[in-house]
């Protein structure tokens, strides 16, 4: 039996969800401070809140553990935030702690899923945090020390700000503080106070010497402040007019793993309305009708495009979000490597289908360690190899050919070919001599399971799981990996992947008894067969094209299908983000919108890589169409294999 009962049980996906959006501008928070080192106060409000907010949660939800140690994190940045200023952050501490902190409470959200989940004891974490607590307030005497408080960045929404200054020797004005809002709270609809904890009576000193400052909302503000003026012991009261200015909301991610689920049903709702349209188009095609244009077919097709449409703008998150978990992993490594490395990231505002980002997240994390392991060299190397005393990381995110186009660029030691040959053969991945390998097909071994660089097995490398994950990751959402790399100079890694997982715009066509098709962004023009202007150049075949040698993908003599009339035959001329070529093709069939089918699991994983073919379409009730991927079709024309 599980540790949440039924009626937790019920809350469980709710509470996962909104902790781990918490989880998610923590991190955020936490990596732009220690960049900074400084902690703003409005980071400082943040915080608190996020951990406020978790310890009620966690507390409703019976864990107790989470509760504590985020009870005792919110004592922490009640402290901080009593100062009312921006700390200064001199040392690793604090932000130490609260990355122990984000780890263990993210991992703990991995397991709850799990039907005998118990919670791990965070005692340790807790007694961490407590001690971190009693140092800060045996420094706490700083803040009693300043002399005035920034209203301006402390209290945030739109409400009215008050300052009472207590009589002098009236002593515990904690008490009194508490008192007033006491007297007021049921006027006002809420009530923030400086200091923020009133139980605590190390706050008099703060009171005495700064004041008591309130930001209320109510609609009876003159009675309120009426009470606040006529209050016991208040020698005056003031409202504080602040400078209008724009509060910055938290992001969030924008679709919930809650939507996201009913999207996936809707979403294959869509797609059977789509291919029943097709069909009954097909069947009425067989029986002589031809003109949908004003039928309720054709309206009935359209409103399928637009529910399609919706539907794939609904899943579409921006790509920034995974910024933050990047920049921890990089943190992370740097700091355990002792390495220094600048993180520079041109992303802008673009989107793809959520599956996708998470995908790539994964995929992004694998790449970044790698590049940091293997590629960036500690600061003493580079110094002496005349390079610059920190290591330098870039993250390039484009659209090309309505696709996402993304490269992972460093400026570290490149990759060794000749070091990837040695250990390719000892792992009897080579068959023949380095000189007949291409450059991109030595590079490509470093994507073979099990391969792996370092001898020494450590917490980041050595077990040969790293970049063969890459290519299985981008296997599943349809995309690819190209490496480049110079020695010395440094590695590039370039991901190309679909912008959304469901529907694509299709060019059909028929390649011998086959319905075949490339999605139709990628075909440039058709021309008539004309293979006179084929040509063989080091066992590769061209065709001429604008006085340009583009390479000629022989389908026919790859799949073993007879070759068509080439009177009738016409070639498709196509160009992706990175690749270009020509096929040779029976017919083209149409232009349409085809949903993608994955290929049966019993063809197993490398089906894919190994036909070129990477999924399949229902065309008609008697046609299965094959969607060829044909970036891998160009890879086997390089490695002369087509």
């Amino acid at each position: 039996m599980g540790f949440f009962d039924k009626e937790t049980k019920g809350m469980l996906e709710v509470y996962m969800i909104e902790t781990s959006q918490l989880i998610e501008q923590l991190n955020v928070i936490l990596l732009n401070s220690e960049e900074n080192q400084c902690l703003s106060l409005e980071d400082i409000q943040n915080i608190f809140r996020i951990m406020h907010t978790m310890k009620s949660s966690s507390a409703m939800m019976g864990l107790e553990g989470l509760s504590q140690l985020t009870h005792k994190m919110e004592d922490i940045f009640s402290v901080y935030r009593d100062y009312g200023q921006d700390i200064q952050i001199d040392e690793a501490d604090l932000f130490n702690l609260l990355f122990d902190v984000f780890d263990f409470i993210e991992k703990e959200l991995g397991l709850m899923n799990d039907d005998n989940y118990m919670p791990v004891s965070c005692e340790a974490l807790i007694e961490k945090a407590k001690q971190y607590h009693q140092r800060l307030l045996n420094k706490q005497n700083v803040a009693i020390k300043q002399e005035t408080f920034d209203v301006e960045n402390y209290f945030k929404g739109d409400g009215k700000i008050v300052k009472i200054t207590f009589e002098k020797e009236c002593r515990m004005e904690n008490v009194r503080a508490f008192m007033l809002v006491h007297q007021i709270e049921k006027k006002c609809q809420s009530i923030q106070s400086y200091p923020a904890d009133l139980d605590d009576s190390q706050n008099a000193d703060i009171i005495q010497k700064v004041g008591f400052y309130l930001c209320i909302t109510t609609s009876e503000f003159d009675e309120v402040f009426k009470t606040l003026e006529n209050g016991l012991f208040v020698s005056k009261c003031e409202e504080i007019i602040r400078q209008s200015k724009n509060v910055k909301n938290q992001t969030t991610l924008k679709t919930s793993q809650i939507q996201l689920k009913k999207l996936d049903t809707l979403e294959n709702i869509s797609n059977e309305i789509m291919m029943n349209v097709q069909y009954v188009k097909d069947h009425l095609k067989e029986m002589g009708v031809e003109d949908f244009d004003d039928s309720t077919l054709y309206h009935l097709e359209q409103l399928s495009k637009q529910l399609e449409e919706t539907i794939i703008q609904m899943r579409l998150v921006p790509i920034k979000q995974i910024v933050p978990k990047l920049k921890r992993t990089l943190r992370d490594i740097c700091q355990s490597q002792n390495k220094d490395v600048d993180f520079i990231i041109h992303c802008g505002e673009i989107e793809a289908d959520q599956k996708i980002v998470e995908h790539l997240s994964e995929a992004l994390i694998h790449i970044l360690r790698n590049a940091v392991d293997h590629g960036i060299e500690d600061t003493a190397k580079r110094l002496e190899i005349n390079k610059s005393e920190k290591g330098q990381i870039v993250f390039d995110v484009e659209i090309r050919r309505g696709e996402l186009y993304i490269s992972i660029s460093d400026d570290g030691k490149g990759i060794d070919v000749q070091k990837i040959y040695k250990i390719a053969s000892e792992l009897s991945l080579t068959d023949k001599p380095i000189e007949d390998y291409t450059h991109f097909e030595l590079l490509n071994f470093i994507l073979t399971p099990g391969f792996t660089t370092n001898k020494e097995v450590t917490q980041y490398s050595g077990r040969g799981v790293g970049l063969d994950v890459v290519a299985h990751i981008l296997e599943e959402i349809g995309g690819h990996i190209y490496i480049e790399s110079e020695l010395n100079k440094g590695s590039t890694f370039i991901l190309t992947l679909p912008l959304s997982l469901t529907t694509i715009d299709s060019t059909c066509f028929i390649l011998g008894e086959y319905h075949c098709s490339i999605p139709s962004k990628y075909v440039t023009y058709f021309q008539n067969a004309q293979l006179q202007q084929v040509q063989e150049i080091n066992g590769k075949k061209y065709i001429t094209l604008n006085e340009e040698l583009i390479p000629f993908l022989d389908l026919y003599s790859y799949y073993e299908v007879e070759k068509p009339d080439l009177k009738q035959a016409l070639l498709i001329y196509f160009k992706t983000a990175t690749q270009q070529g020509c096929l040779l093709v029976d017919q083209v069939e149409s232009n349409q919108r085809l949903v993608m089918k994955r290929l049966p699991v019993l063809l197993g994983g490398g089906y894919r890589n190994l036909s070129g073919i990477s999924g399949i379409s229902l065309l008609s009730k008697a046609h299965i169409c094959l969607n060829l991927d044909v970036e891998i079709l160009i890879e086997k024309w390089k490695a002369g294999k087509l």
